[in-house]
């Protein structure tokens, strides 16, 4: 839950553009995607079924979705 709260609010602030892609980028890179990839993204989809709650975990999927095109455009 800690670590949902804290992709949370990243994902509101990179929305709201008050933290920049690059900053997010260095800090986390690949890591997120993969995490997001591989464990995150069923665990929102099982709270958002689970609890219906479909905007659960929307700013951490707003910044999965930012973080992909960065990626995108460094290959």
């Amino acid at each position: 839950m800690t670590v949902g709260n804290y992709f949370e609010a990243i994902g509101t602030l990179l929305g709201r553009k008050l933290i920049d892609m690059e900053l997010v980028w260095d800090y986390w890179g690949e890591t997120f995607i993969t995490l997001w990839e591989e464990k995150y993204k069923d665990y929102v989809d099982g709270i958002r079924k689970h609890f219906h709650h479909p905007e659960y975990g929307d700013a951490t999927e707003y910044l999965y979705n930012e973080m992909k095109k960065r990626e995108q455009k460094l290959q």
